[in-house]
């Protein structure tokens, strides 16, 4: 379980530098070139101390890679001005472990116990208390339903992409063989490059088409406006798509699915103390009661999983 609190700390961790990089860079370019550079940077460090394209399940983790970050990440970043970034996260992370649990049941035939069904619930629970507030839903009323379309499809994705994952890991060690998890994201960011490439390119090709007089836009974060948006966006891919996701990969060659996003769940809590710390949020006693909630839950799973 330990990969997987790495994991919820490096992406909450992620989720406060992405949203300084994208309130300067805006929700595209930002997302755009974290992939890329979260690519060159796991696949340095897979050639490096990894075991780079080695393995025999290229194939499946690129799959993962265009389902869960392709896709996924696409949704939920269009899910973000729809919905604000608490009830995103909260409707992400939460859905996330329920769609990986009836895709791994259905695909993979992953069983769990009471207890840890249990202890499930009680970590989305904890979420939901520290985070649902009647006055954010009220305020995105006009744009809720798309936001939590985005949203849902987005955490379906990712859940796909994440039991995909664990589909690969099967083969792997079906066949006697090992990989270590940086090579594994490596593998899986290759998918999500192509994903992310194609829907960069359809989109500043529409905006470019819709006004013709205006400024290129390709590459927009070139300009000077926005470069300071670039030690943001490379703290964000380091963070997340880099070391995130490889804790992730480590994380679920041990773990089911279901019980790794399970305690990915907690990325929102635990942006809750990193608020106060950088953006001077108030942390209220409903958000310290959930976080109790989620963090016994995950306690609970490390010492009777």
């Amino acid at each position: 379980m330990l990969p997987a609190v790495l994991t919820a700390a490096l992406f909450a961790t992620s989720v406060m530098l992405g949203h300084r990089a994208a309130r300067l860079a805006g929700s595209l370019e930002a997302n755009f070139w974290r992939v890329i550079l979260a690519t060159i940077f796991l696949g340095i460090m897979a050639f490096t101390w990894g075991m780079g394209l080695s393995g025999g399940v290229v194939g499946w983790f690129a799959l993962s890679g265009a389902i869960g970050v392709g896709l996924g990440d696409f949704a939920i970043y269009h899910a973000l001005p729809l919905l604000g970034p608490r009830i995103t996260s909260l409707l992400v992370q939460c859905l996330m472990a329920v769609f990986a649990a009836l895709f791994e049941w259905l695909w993979l035939g992953t069983t769990f116990t009471s207890l840890q069904i249990l202890l499930s619930v009680m970590i989305l629970g904890g979420v939901v208390t520290a985070l649902g507030t009647r006055q954010e839903i009220r305020e995105h009323a006009r744009t809720l339903r798309g936001g939590i379309l985005f949203a849902t499809f987005g955490a379906a994705a990712t859940a796909g992409g994440a039991v995909v994952s664990r589909k690969a890991y099967d083969v792997l060690h079906s066949a006697g063989g090992t990989l270590d998890g940086i090579s594994a994201g490596f593998q899986r960011m290759l998918g999500g490059l192509g994903i992310s490439l194609l829907f960069y390119l359809v989109l500043r090709i529409a905006q470019h088409r819709r006004d013709r007089e205006a400024e290129p836009r390709f590459f927009a974060i070139a300009t000077p406006a926005r470069r300071k948006a670039w030690g943001w966006i490379i703290g964000n891919s380091l963070a997340g798509q880099t070391l995130g996701v490889s804790c992730m990969q480590w994380a679920l060659s041990r773990t089911p699915a279901a019980q790794v996003l399970v305690i990915v769940a907690m990325t929102p809590i635990l942006v809750i103390p990193l608020a106060r710390i950088f953006e001077g949020e108030r942390i209220t006693p409903r958000a310290a009661l959930g976080s109790l909630l989620a963090v016994g839950g995950v306690v609970g799973l490390i010492l009777w999983r």
